[in-house]
């Protein structure tokens, strides 16, 4: 009987840590969707506008930035703007909690 409650405890954390994990993926994407749409909308160059939103918006499906930690996240959108856009003022910040702040980001990764 404790074996079976000790599963079923498990799956229920499971369970809590995917939906949490659809959210924060689901959050992201938007964000870069936003992203995408004001540098469509607001970047001086049109057609560099155009395709580099096009491209940005293609990465959500081919999952570019789904593992990454947030402020891994902030850190490789940066490098891909930055490298796709060749224009080095792209750049994207990331507040972190106090928790976020002691852990540091490898930016060999990118």
């Amino acid at each position: 009987m404790k074996i079976l409650f000790n599963l079923v405890l498990l799956s229920a954390i499971l369970c809590f840590n995917s939906r949490a994990n659809a959210q924060n993926l689901a959050e992201r994407n938007k964000q870069i969707t936003e992203i995408a749409d004001k540098i469509n909308e607001y970047y001086i160059f049109e057609n560099v506008a155009s395709q580099l939103s096009k491209k940005l918006k293609s990465e959500i499906e081919l999952k570019t930035f789904d593992n990454l930690s947030d402020a891994e996240f902030a850190k490789a959108l940066s490098i891909y703007l930055t490298k796709n856009g060749n224009d080095l003022h792209f750049n994207v910040l990331y507040r972190p909690s106090q928790e976020d702040e002691k852990k540091p980001v490898d930016e060999k990764k990118y």
